[in-house]
C-alpha cells in the first residue's frame, strides 16, 4: 500500500511540473507574440521613436517643429496666398512685357499727354505755375507733388536711379527672373517639408492610423478626399508621415501647370511633389508611395463649408494605374479640409470648365477679412484600411468598394473630427 501511494504521489508531481512547463512555455510565446505585434504595428515609425519612446504621440509632440502661433498664421496665410498666383502670374507677365516692349514709348505718351494739355489752354505754358493759373491742376496736388519728389542735391543717389532707370530694363529683368523661377530648382529639400510642423498646433492636426494593417516593402497609392479649395490638410499629413511615418512616406501628384509657375513651384518640388503625369506616376509608383488628390480642378470647385463634397464615381484612372502598378489602394479622408475657405466661383460654371481645360484654378478665395487668411478649423487625416487590387475583378468593383471604404471612414470619425452635421455627398 505504501509503495501504491508513493507511485501515486510521484505521478501527480510529474503531472504538476509538465503542467507549470508548458504554461510557462504558452506564457513565453505569447510574450513573444505580444512584442512581435507591437514591433509590428510601430515598424512605420524612425527607429528613434521606437527605440526611446512610448508612443508614436510623445515623439511627435517630443521632436516636431514649433513656432508661435501669430508666426504660424502669418505663414499660413501667406502660403495659400501663393494659390492666387495664376492670375497674378498672368498679370506679371503682361505688365513685363509692356514695359519691356512699349517701355520707350512712354516718354512719347508723356508728350501726347502735355500737346493735349497745351490744345486746351489759350495760351502755351511756360511753367506749372501757369497750369494752376488756369486750373489745369490744382495748388494743392502741385504742392503734394513737391513734396514727394523734391529733389534737394541732383547728385543724390535716389535723383540718380530716378534719371538712369529705363522701363524697358526693367521690365526686361522682371521677365528673366520669372523664367528663372520657372525652371529652378527641381529637387527635394525636406526642411521645407518639416515647416509644416509649425502650423500643427493652430489647426489642431492630428492623423489616425492603424499602422499594424501596412508594410514598409508594400507600394501604396493613397487616394486623398475631398480636395477642398486649398488642399492645406495634405500638406500637413505629408509632412506628418515624412517625419514620423516614413515607412509609408512616397511622392505627391500635383497639376503639372503648377510646376510652371514661379515661387508656388518651388515649394511643391521642396515637398516632393511630381507632375501628374500617367507615365510618370506609372514610373514612381512602381518604385514607391504615391499620393493623389483624384477629385482634382472639379472636386475643387465643388467645396464649400456647408457639406463635403467628393468628385470620386467618375474618376477611375488613378485606380487603373494602381492595377497595372500592382499596388494597393488606400482611402484617405482629410477632415476640415473644405471649412478653411469660401470661394466665389462654388458650384462650377465656366469658370470650372476653363480651369478643367488648362488644368489650374481660377477662382478667387477667402477667409477672415475676405483675405486668403483662412478660417480656424480642426483638420485631421484618417488613412483607412488598404484594398488589394487583386481581390477584385475589375476597377469598377475597385471604384465601389474604396466609395464604401470612404463612406466608412467618414461615418466612423465625424463625430470626433466635428463633422457630425456635416453632411457627405459623393459624386
Amino acid at each position: 500500500c505504501a509503495c501504491a501511494v508513493s507511485e501515486v504521489r510521484m505521478k501527480r508531481h510529474q503531472q504538476h511540473e509538465q503542467q507549470q512547463q508548458q504554461q510557462h512555455t504558452n506564457g513565453a510565446h505569447a510574450t513573444t507574440t505580444a512584442g512581435e505585434q507591437h514591433a509590428r504595428a510601430r515598424d512605420l515609425e524612425p527607429a528613434e521613436s521606437v527605440a526611446n519612446f512610448s508612443s508614436l504621440r510623445d515623439y511627435v509632440e517630443a521632436t516636431r517643429i514649433r513656432m508661435p502661433d501669430w508666426l504660424a498664421w502669418v505663414a499660413v496665410s501667406v502660403f495659400c496666398s501663393l494659390h492666387l498666383i495664376v492670375p497674378t502670374f498672368l498679370v506679371s507677365i503682361a505688365a513685363a512685357l509692356l514695359l519691356c516692349y512699349r517701355g520707350r514709348n512712354i516718354v512719347a505718351l508723356v508728350e501726347h499727354v502735355a500737346a493735349y494739355i497745351e490744345s486746351r489752354l489759350p495760351e502755351t505754358p511756360k511753367n506749372v505755375i501757369d497750369l494752376v493759373e488756369h486750373q489745369v491742376i490744382s495748388r494743392e496736388s502741385v504742392q503734394a507733388a513737391i513734396e514727394l519728389l523734391a529733389c534737394p542735391d541732383d547728385s543724390s543717389v535716389l535723383c540718380r536711379l530716378c534719371q538712369s532707370v529705363n522701363p524697358s530694363n526693367v521690365g526686361l529683368i522682371l521677365l528673366v527672373g520669372f523664367l528663372l523661377l520657372i525652371v529652378w530648382p527641381n529637387r527635394e529639400w525636406p526642411l521645407v517639408s518639416r515647416a509644416f510642423q509649425g502650423l500643427f498646433g493652430i489647426f489642431d492636426f492630428e492623423v489616425r492610423v492603424e499602422q499594424s494593417l501596412f508594410r514598409r516593402e508594400d507600394r501604396h497609392l493613397f487616394v486623398c478626399v475631398p480636395h477642398g479649395v486649398v488642399p492645406l490638410g495634405s500638406f500637413l499629413g505629408l509632412s506628418y508621415i515624412r517625419s514620423f511615418l516614413p515607412g509609408i512616406d512616397g511622392r505627391c501628384a500635383v497639376a503639372s501647370v503648377l510646376l510652371r509657375l514661379p515661387i508656388l513651384r518651388q515649394i511643391i518640388l521642396w515637398i516632393g511633389g511630381v507632375a501628374a503625369d500617367r507615365p510618370l506616376l506609372l514610373q514612381v509608383l512602381r518604385k514607391t508611395n504615391l499620393y493623389v488628390m483624384s477629385g482634382g480642378i472639379a472636386e475643387l470647385f465643388l467645396s464649400n463649408r456647408t457639406e463635403d463634397v467628393v468628385f470620386l464615381r467618375r474618376r477611375c484612372g488613378a485606380l487603373s494605374l494602381a492595377a497595372e502598378a500592382d499596388a494597393l489602394v488606400v482611402p484617405v479622408y482629410c477632415f476640415g479640409q473644405t471649412k478653411i475657405f469660401d470661394q466665389l466661383a462654388s458650384g462650377g460654371g465656366w469658370s470650372m470648365a476653363l480651369s478643367r481645360r488648362i488644368r489650374s484654378s481660377l477662382t478667387w478665395f477667402w477667409g477672415h477679412f475676405y483675405l486668403p487668411f483662412p478660417y480656424k478649423a480642426k483638420l485631421t487625416v484618417v488613412i483607412g484600411k488598404p484594398l488589394n487590387v487583386k481581390d477584385f475583378p475589375n476597377v469598377a468593383a475597385l471604384q465601389e468598394e474604396l466609395i464604401r471604404a470612404v463612406q466608412a471612414l467618414y461615418e466612423e470619425h465625424k463625430d470626433t473630427t466635428g463633422h457630425a452635421t456635416t453632411p457627405l455627398r459623393i459624386v
